[in-house]
């Protein structure tokens, strides 16, 4: 049967249309993959949480038993806050757009290390002469904004929050670096000697603040640890960012970047701990200011290369036994999070720029 002019029009636009939904549809699906994990809410290490339920009890670990007393984990006596998400690369570029773009006093660029080469496939440096022919250093990102920060020591990452602890500041050039970075929430001696100050309002987390946001829950809810920081006693999935109880680890999730193992520190949006921490199993390790012996510092969470090995066990769980590293080491599994008291004395330090 021949269609009238009219109805062959109007089948032809109807396909047109359905084609275009599909294809809408396909879009905004890839569009979605390639974007996991962003949402409207600020995507940074600034957002905190607030961890309560001071003088909780501590988890005990059970394996030291064979060879005394178990040792005690997690027991907090203060209400403090902690980053919601992982320091991020963006977050990283901005502090070294402010602190290490510009030559200081004597003349010479990033003098602190801020920045490591192998940081070159998400943020790219480049030298370009300011009018007063002096060399500024522009940092631009190149790649996504939201992985976390890695290749970072721990120096350098008390710089990081002794910049924060003065109002993140943006130095001229030829400002006194030192005074920003070597002082505030720590002083840090030529010799390397780090001397925390208690009255500081930022601050790296210690190993049982570190724990309680990761694997406590309140006291109200009986104030039990899990064996993840998702809130269960089961190995976490890692192929699937909307749903509960994933992780990055185990020979990488399909969803992180193909230039690491890398993902987004939001990715796992249904996979927070109790407080509302994301990402603190997998991913990157994480600095804690606890020490493992005279001159080690400790690190937790596990990494996207973390395994689930026949045993049962892995680095994500609270159980595992942590990992403990000279502080000068960067390493491309290694990040943090910053922490924050929760009514912090009123700082002395005054902002600069």
């Amino acid at each position: 049967m021949r269609l009238s002019p009219v109805l062959f029009l109007l089948m032809t636009l109807m396909k047109t249309i359905l084609a275009f939904i599909v294809s809408a549809a396909c879009f905004t699906s890839l569009f979605a993959q390639e974007n996991i994990g962003n949402s409207s809410e600020l995507v940074s290490g600034d957002v905190m949480v607030q961890a309560g339920d001071p003088g909780n009890n501590p988890y005990l670990r059970k394996d030291y038993e064979f060879w005394g007393t178990p040792v005690k984990l997690g027991s907090v006596d203060h209400v403090y806050k902690i980053g919601k998400y992982e320091v991020t690369i963006k977050d990283w570029q901005t502090f070294l757009t402010a602190t290490a773009s510009q030559a200081d006093i004597n003349g010479v660029i990033d003098v602190y290390g801020l920045y490591n080469d192998e940081m070159l496939n998400w943020i790219q440096p480049w030298d370009e002469c300011s009018q007063d022919g002096k060399y500024i250093r522009a940092y631009s990102i190149k790649n996504k904004t939201t992985l976390p920060i890695t290749h970072v020591n721990l120096y350098g990452v008390l710089y990081y929050i002794n910049w924060k602890e003065h109002g993140s500041p943006i130095l001229d050039a030829g400002a006194d670096v030192g005074a920003i970075l070597e002082h505030g929430a720590y002083e840090i001696l030529k010799d390397g000697t780090i001397v925390p100050n208690e009255k500081s309002r930022f601050y790296l987390p210690t190993q049982d603040e570190w724990i309680k946001a990761a694997y406590y829950t309140s006291n109200k809810l009986g104030g039990w640890y899990s064996l993840y920081p998702t809130q269960y006693d089961t190995a976490p999935g890692n192929d699937n960012g909307d749903v509960m109880n994933q992780a990055n680890y185990d020979n990488r999730s399909y969803l992180s970047s193909p230039l690491s193992g890398l993902t987004p520190v939001d990715c796992f949006s249904e996979s927070k701990s109790y407080y509302g921490c994301y990402d603190m199993g997998g991913n990157v390790n994480e600095w804690t200011y606890s020490f493992d012996g005279p001159d080690k510092f400790i690190v937790r969470g596990g990494s996207y290369e973390s395994q689930y090995n026949y045993s049962g066990s892995n680095d994500l769980m609270i159980s595992a036994v942590p990992k403990s590293y000279d502080p000068t080491t960067e390493s491309a599994t290694i990040g943090f999070r910053i922490a924050e008291h929760n009514c912090p004395v009123k700082s002395l330090l005054t902002s600069t720029g």
